[in-house]
C-alpha cells in the first residue's frame, strides 16, 4: 500500500506528534521518504504494506511490512502493541505496518494460533518483539489469549467479543510488567456499539490506563514509551456516532473524555463521496479543558481533506 501525502499548516510545528497517525517506532526497514519537510509543511511518500505470503493447508506465513492488528477495542487496544494508532490523529483511517515475520495456523475460519517476531533497526534482542496469540469461538463468543515480550517488558492478556441485544460487546485487557524504568500496570477496555437500520451508528467505550495517574498534578510522573497509545490519565470514556445523511454525504462525531481532569477531545466530521475514487471531508479537532489538563493545552484545528484512491 502506497501513501503519498502533502501536509500543510501551523499545527505541524506546534503539536505534530499529538495529531499524527504515525506513532514512531524503530522499524527495521526505512520505507518512508521525506521529499520535502519544513516547519509548517511535509511532503512524503511511504510504503505501509510490502510483504510476501505463502500457505500450505491451514498454515500461513507472511514476511515483510504488514499490519498485525490485535484486540477488539474501537478506540483503544491494550493488546495492539505492534501497530497501535493515535486516537487523536487527523487520519484515523491510516493504519501503519511493521517489518515482521508472522506465522499463523488456522483450525477453522474462527479459530487459529499465531506467532509474530518484529525485529528492530538496531537489532538487539531487548528492542525486538516476540508475541503469540490463540483465538477461538465458543458458543458464538470470540475468545483470545495473548502473551510475549516487547523490548524488556512482558505482556499477557486476552480479549472477547459477542453479539448482545443486536449490538457488539467487546472486552480486552493486558498486564505489562518487567520494566526497569516504570511500574507494572494493567490496561483494559470495555466497549459496546450498535448499528441501526437507518445507518445510525453509536459507540461507547471505557478505558482503564494503569500506567496513568488519576490526578493531573501527577501527570509528570507518568513514564511513556515509543510505540504506545500515550495517555496521561487513568480512566477515559470514548464515544462516537455516524450517520449517512444521503448515500453520498456522511456525518460523524467522535470524542474522548478524560474522567480524571474532565478535559475533552471532540472530532466532528462531514464527508462527501464526490466520485467513486474521490472523497472530500471537512473536520474539526476541539480540545476542551484547563491549561493544566491533558487535552486543554492542545491547539484546536480545522482541516479539509481530499482523498483520491487509485
Amino acid at each position: 500500500m502506497n501513501d503519498h501525502e502533502f501536509l500543510f499548516g501551523p499545527l505541524l510545528s506546534s503539536q505534530r506528534s499529538s495529531t499524527s497517525a504515525l506513532i514512531p517506532e524503530d522499524e527495521l526497514l526505512g520505507l518512508t521518504w521525506a521529499l520535502n519537510e519544513k516547519e509548517n509543511s511535509i511532503w512524503r511518500h511511504s510504503l505501509h504494506r510490502v510483504y510476501f505470503t505463502a500457505s500450505w493447508g491451514g498454515l500461513e506465513g507472511t514476511v515483510g511490512r504488514q499490519r498485525v492488528a490485535w484486540g477488539d477495542g474501537r478506540i483503544w487496544n491494550p493488546l495492539d502493541v505492534i501497530n497501535p494508532y493515535n486516537p487523536l490523529s487527523i487520519e484515523k483511517e491510516e493504519r501503519l505496518g511493521s517489518d515482521a515475520i508472522l506465522i499463523k495456523n488456522y483450525f477453522n475460519e474462527l479459530s487459529f494460533i499465531e506467532a509474530v517476531y518484529v525485529p528492530k533497526r538496531k537489532f538487539r534482542g531487548e528492542n525486538s518483539i516476540f508475541l503469540g496469540r490463540c483465538r477461538a469461538n465458543f458458543h458464538a463468543i470470540d475468545w483470545g489469549i495473548a502473551g510475549g515480550k516487547k523490548a524488556e517488558e512482558l505482556l499477557i492478556g486476552g480479549d472477547s467479543a459477542a453479539q448482545i441485544l443486536e449490538g457488539s460487546l467487546r472486552a480486552e485487557a493486558a498486564y505489562i510488567w518487567g520494566s526497569s524504568l516504570r511500574k507494572d500496570f494493567i490496561r483494559a477496555v470495555l466497549s459496546y456499539d450498535y448499528s441501526f437500520t437507518n445507518t445510525l451508528y453509536l459507540l461507547g467505550e471505557f478505558y482503564y490506563n494503569g500506567i496513568g495517574e488519576n490526578k493531573k498534578e501527577s501527570y509528570s510522573k507518568v513514564i511513556l514509551k515509543r510505540g504506545e497509545q500515550n495517555f496521561l490519565g487513568q480512566t477515559y470514556f470514548g464515544f462516537g456516532s455516524r450517520y449517512d445523511v444521503t448515500p453520498l454525504w456522511i456525518g460523524s462525531c467522535y470524542g474522548i473524555l478524560n474522567t480524571n481532569d474532565s478535559s475533552l477531545f471532540l472530532n466532528p466530521k462531514i464527508e462527501w463521496k464526490a466520485l467513486t475514487d474521490l472523497e472530500l471531508s471537512l473536520s474539526y479537532h476541539a480540545f476542551l479543558g484547563s491549561n493544566t489538563s491533558e487535552f486543554g493545552p492542545l491547539q484546536e484545528v480545522a482541516f479539509f481533506q481530499v482523498q483520491w484512491f487509485f
